[in-house]
């Protein structure tokens, strides 16, 4: 299977995951999918769950050998608030792909 899939699988995908992640005291959560420019040199292997308040890296990524034990790592603040800022403007870095939010 192609590792890019279109965004509709993308989305597909998330929704069936997440649905069931969902709590009552969860208002929404918004999934964005980034691609990196190709002028940048920035890694973009690591995946991220960014939040208003903090985060997670996992280092594998959210995609990658189902069943298998990921390591995911809490970001420290300075490190949460670079990354949201590179994300809040993904001009610098990163093209965003596209988006869905679920409630």
């Amino acid at each position: 299977m192609d590792k890019k899939w279109s965004f509709a699988e993308f989305e597909k995908r998330c929704r069936k995951h997440l649905e069931r992640k969902i709590t009552g005291k969860i208002v929404s959560v918004r999934v964005c999918r980034w691609r990196r420019r190709d002028d940048t040199a920035h890694d973009f292997h690591a995946r991220y769950v960014l939040t208003d308040r903090g985060g997670y890296k996992l280092d594998k990524g959210l995609d990658e050998e189902p069943g298998v034990k990921q390591l995911v790592s809490l970001l420290d603040d300075s490190v949460w608030q670079d990354l949201h800022d590179m994300y809040g403007d993904p001009g610098r870095y990163f093209d965003k792909d596209n988006e869905f939010t679920m409630s």
